[in-house]
């Protein structure tokens, strides 16, 4: 873990903090200079913005005054189609309604950013399974700053913002390709063979979600993979699964007949035929 400090006023954090967060654009207040970034050469810069029509930043910051958990989504999808990787800051208190407005907007699921001041840095289990990168622990310390810490690697923020493996678009492409292999199979002896689209239930029953039948549907992702240049498998990796898991759960929410636990089980297959497919480790499935 590192450990963060952001503030309104940049002079208030200590010169030589590992990794530092400021506002770049105004609701109300002055967004920071570049004379404020500039007294921290060696820290990690975090860019926050606090209107959700700034194409621009790493962090979007909802909470009372600034962006709203409805508008959330809108800002993550503007900002992955410009080739960002985002993420939304939000208190533990609100963090379930700006999830549920990712889920009823069908928008992939970003990085979080969650304050929460109980000064403990340790995160909740489950936490980074369900995609947070960061807890704010502690709110104005004097002379006023907020303290963070932060993952060892924070997608977006670590590969300077401009390295995400798809688009949403191509993210939620590949998860509609994906469930439509599963939902269907070949059916007849003669040619041509044809395909049926099968209930729910019993794709579960008969199926049982084998991975491969999802290959042909995720080697697309080799001709995704190469647009990241230079990065390693587990960058590729921990930028596309989430936001494919996200858009695949999404895509079985529709479904009629299915369940949390099969929902989870069919999340699992596709990030671990994806991350093999791309040479990298599967992350648990959320709840794992």
């Amino acid at each position: 873990m590192r450990t963060m400090y952001d503030a309104v006023t940049a002079a208030n954090i200590p010169r030589d903090a590992q990794m530092v967060a400021g506002y770049i654009d105004r609701i109300v207040l002055a967004p920071w200079t570049a004379a404020d970034w500039a007294r921290f050469p060696n820290a990690i810069h975090v860019t926050i913005v606090k209107k959700p029509t700034t194409n621009d930043g790493h962090v979007l910051d909802v909470e009372p005054g600034d962006a709203t958990p409805a508008q959330a989504p809108g800002w993550v999808r503007m900002r992955r189609d410009s080739g960002a990787d985002p993420t939304v800051y939000c208190d533990l208190a609100t963090w379930g309604s700006v999830r549920a407005a990712f889920r009823n907007q069908g928008v992939a699921e970003p990085h979080y950013w969650i304050a929460h001041y109980d000064g403990d840095p340790s995160w909740s289990a489950g936490w980074a399974e369900s995609g947070v990168v960061a807890k704010q622990f502690r709110g104005n310390v004097p002379p006023g700053v907020d303290i963070s810490s932060v993952a060892d690697h924070w997608p977006g923020v670590d590969s300077n913002g401009g390295e995400l493996v798809a688009t949403s678009q191509e993210i939620d492409a590949i998860a509609q390709a994906t469930v439509s292999a599963l939902m269907s199979r070949t059916v007849g002896t003669g040619e041509p063979e044809t395909k049926t689209q099968l209930p729910f239930s019993t794709m579960v029953r008969y199926t049982q979600f084998d991975a491969s039948k999802i290959n042909g549907v995720l080697t697309r992702l080799d001709a995704l993979g190469a647009k990241v240049a230079g990065a390693t498998a587990e960058e590729i990796a921990a930028a596309l699964l989430p936001g494919l898991a996200a858009a695949v759960a999404a895509e079985l929410a529709q479904e009629p007949g299915i369940n949390d636990e099969d929902a989870q089980r069919i999340a699992q297959a596709v990030t671990d035929r994806t991350a093999a497919l791309l040479g990298a480790s599967a992350p648990p499935a959320a709840g794992q």
